[in-house]
This record gives structure tokens, C-alpha cells and sequence, in this order.
């Protein structure tokens, strides 16, 4: 099983695409180091058996506790193997599954492995880091042809990471870890070299507030125009609830967390709560980026950003309602 765990593991992170991910590899290596312990691997954002329209979550990695062998081994969630609902007629097998990852892993390396596939490959990986990073290039203050190079050494590195996790899998002998400092300290060290050490910091923390900006985004998007929210108010937002994460999630220990994100607007509970702690922590947070957002917002802008809050909680519930009636 805990090939199997590896397996897919590494096959749903690249299939789903890779720079959300990074970004939690991000922001769990961040709270690791201010706690002075190893990272964790972050949870995958979704299961291979989530509905498309479903919530977006994420659990946050906020448990110092090192990771062992068995936890180590899988870049995402293990995935169970899968039955149709009620149990009648089941999924493919362990071994199944296992041998068509590892059949769409061996396709991987031959594809890299030929100077046209490679080229196809990064592209893919340009596209996705492009997709899931809007806004970037302004960000960074960087004219077209800038950044077309800094996406390219991304892109690469994505590349690298998923060669690396890859070829891991198809030994018995590996035991992946995920990326840690010493891959996150070499890819900053690459693009310090290359754009130099602004770059690297705005780009590191623009991955750190992934959740934020897109929550941000989502808000900015719902207001009406007399209502807009400016750029620099858009940025005091995103930061002020990075400073307000990075509080919680220091917090989590008193309920043992089991507490994630969903649609980058609210803290969900994400692991049993048999005695109701941990949803009281996760109204308590969700109360917390409210009062952040309040120093930042209107009242006009504040209200509507509350009735977005709700309606993704309502939005969360309806999805573990469905999801726990399939089982």
C-alpha cells in the first residue's frame, strides 16, 4: 500500500498540475522553519474522487511533528482505492492502480527523454504555472520578455522537481520526501542568480499568499464598480490575511489542527470533531479574517465580502453533505 500511496500520489500531483502545490510546499517549509522543525508534506488540494464542481480545499500544514517513512513517501494524499457507491461493483484493484501509474510514469521519462518531448513537457508546465499565476508579472514589475524567461527557469524547475519525484517512484529503494529546504533554498538561489534577489523574495512571498490573492480576486470581482477595490487596498488585503494565516495557523495546535482553507475564503473543518473543538476554532478563525478584513474594507465592501464568507461555508457543507451520502 505504501507503494501504491506513492504511486498515485505522484501521478494525481502532476496530472493536476504543480504550482499550487509548490506553493504549499512553500508555505508549509516557511512554518516549518519559524518553528525550527521539518516540513510536513502538505495534503493534495483535491482526490482523485472529488466532484469537479466541488469546494476548493487545502489542508494546512501546521504540525511540526517530523514526518516518517510511511508519511513521507506520498507528495499528495493517498488515494483508497475506489468503489461505486453502496459498495456493489468495485473500483480497479490495488495493484491495478499501482501498475498504471507507473505505466503513465515510465510514458513520462521516455517523453523526457526525447528533445521534442521535453520541449512539449515544459510547455505544458509553462501553461500551468501562466494559469495559476495571474497577475504575476505586475507583480514582480516585469516587462513581457522578462518575464517569459523567468516562467521558462520556473517551469524548468517544476520539471526537475517532477523527474526527480518520478523516477523515486519507480524505485523501491526511495523514499520520497517532497520538496524541502534544500530544494526551495536551490530554486531561490537560481532565480536570485538570474533576477536577482527582489525577484526571489516578491516571488516567494507571491506563492506564500496564493490563498489570499485568489480570495482577493474572488472579492475584487463580486464588488460593484462603486464599490472597486484598488490596487494598493488589494495588496494591503492579501497581506494583512497572510499576517492573520500565518497567526492561525500558529494556533492550530490547541485543536490538534484538522482545519483547511476552502475557495481560499474560509477555515473548514477537514478531520473528525467529535467534540465540536475544532469547528469552534474554525468559526473563531474565520471571525479573525473578518476583523483583518475590516481594517482594510468599507463597510460596503466589508458586507458583501461576508456574504462570500457564508456562502462558501454554505457551499463547503452542501459538498461534505453529498460527498459523506456517496459513501
Amino acid at each position: 500500500m505504501k507503494r501504491l500511496a506513492l504511486a498515485l500520489g505522484i501521478a494525481a500531483l502532476f496530472f493536476a498540475g504543480t504550482t499550487a502545490y509548490f506553493a504549499l510546499e512553500l508555505r508549509a517549509e516557511r512554518a516549518s522553519r519559524a518553528a525550527g522543525t521539518h516540513a510536513p508534506t502538505p495534503a493534495a488540494a483535491k482526490t482523485a474522487n472529488d466532484s469537479a464542481n466541488s469546494p476548493e480545499t487545502f489542508a494546512e500544514s501546521g504540525d511540526p511533528s517530523p514526518s516518517n517513512s510511511d508519511s513521507a513517501v506520498s507528495p499528495t494524499s493517498a488515494y483508497s482505492v475506489t468503489t461505486t457507491r453502496g459498495g456493489q461493483s468495485p473500483g480497479p484493484s490495488e495493484e491495478e492502480q499501482k501498475q498504471a501509474a507507473i505505466a503513465q510514469s515510465r510514458k513520462f521519462l521516455a517523453e523526457l527523454s526525447d528533445p521534442a518531448g521535453r520541449a512539449r513537457l515544459l510547455e505544458q508546465h509553462k501553461s500551468m504555472v501562466r494559469s495559476t499565476s495571474q497577475g504575476l508579472a505586475d507583480y514582480l514589475r516585469m516587462d513581457p520578455d522578462q518575464f517569459a524567461r523567468f516562467i521558462d527557469l520556473v517551469a524548468q524547475q517544476h520539471l526537475a522537481h517532477r523527474e526527480t519525484a518520478t523516477r523515486c517512484m519507480l524505485d523501491e529503494h526511495c523514499a520520497y520526501r517532497g520538496i524541502g529546504a534544500d530544494i526551495v533554498d536551490a530554486n531561490n538561489l537560481e532565480i536570485n542568480s538570474a533576477f536577482g534577489a527582489e525577484t526571489a523574495e516578491r516571488f516567494q512571498y507571491f506563492q506564500l499568499s496564493s490563498n489570499e490573492r485568489r480570495a482577493v480576486a474572488e472579492l475584487r470581482g463580486s464588488l460593484p464598480d462603486n464599490a472597486r477595490l484598488s490596487d494598493a487596498k488589494a495588496e494591503e488585503l492579501v497581506r494583512a490575511w497572510v499576517d492573520e494565516s500565518a497567526r492561525i495557523r500558529a494556533d492550530m495546535g490547541r485543536v490538534d489542527h484538522g482545519i483547511g482553507t476552502s475557495n481560499g475564503m474560509v477555515w473548514v473543518v477537514m478531520d473528525n470533531d467529535p467534540d465540536g473543538k475544532r469547528a469552534a476554532a474554525a468559526n473563531d478563525f474565520n471571525q479573525r479574517f473578518r476583523e483583518s478584513a475590516a481594517g482594510v474594507l468599507t463597510a460596503e465592501q466589508l458586507a458583501i465580502y461576508t456574504k462570500m464568507q457564508d456562502a462558501a461555508l454554505e457551499q463547503f457543507r452542501s459538498f461534505e453533505e453529498l460527498r459523506q451520502a456517496s459513501n
